[in-house]
C-alpha cells in the first residue's frame, strides 16, 4: 500500500481497486463465519461420502501443488539434498 501512495494512481480509482478486490475475499470470510456459526449453534449433518471427497481432494491437491513446486526448483537448478546440513 505505501508503494502505491508514492505511485501515480489517483486517490479515487485506489480506493475503488481495492474495495473492488477485497469485497471478493470479505464476501467468503463472512459467508465461511455464519456457515461455522450455524454448524455450532445447530449442529450439523455428516454426510461421509463428502468428507472423504473433501479429504481426498485435499490430499491430491497438496500433492500436485507440492510436484509442481519441486519441479520448478529443479528447472532452477535448486538443490534439493538437505543430507549437508
Amino acid at each position: 500500500n505505501y508503494l502505491f501512495g508514492l505511485s501515480g494512481v489517483p486517490w479515487a480509482a485506489f480506493t475503488l481497486g481495492t474495495l473492488v478486490g477485497c469485497a471478493p475475499a470479505v464476501a467468503a470470510y463472512v459467508s465461511a463465519g455464519r456457515l461455522g456459526a450455524d454448524i455450532v449453534v445447530n449442529g450439523s449433518e455428516t454426510n461421509t461420502g463428502l468428507l472423504l471427497l473433501g479429504i481426498a481432494a485435499t490430499i491430491l491437491a497438496v500433492s500436485l501443488v507440492g510436484n509442481l513446486a519441486s519441479q520448478a526448483l529443479k528447472d532452477l537448478d535448486v538443490d534439493l539434498d538437505f543430507d549437508e546440513m
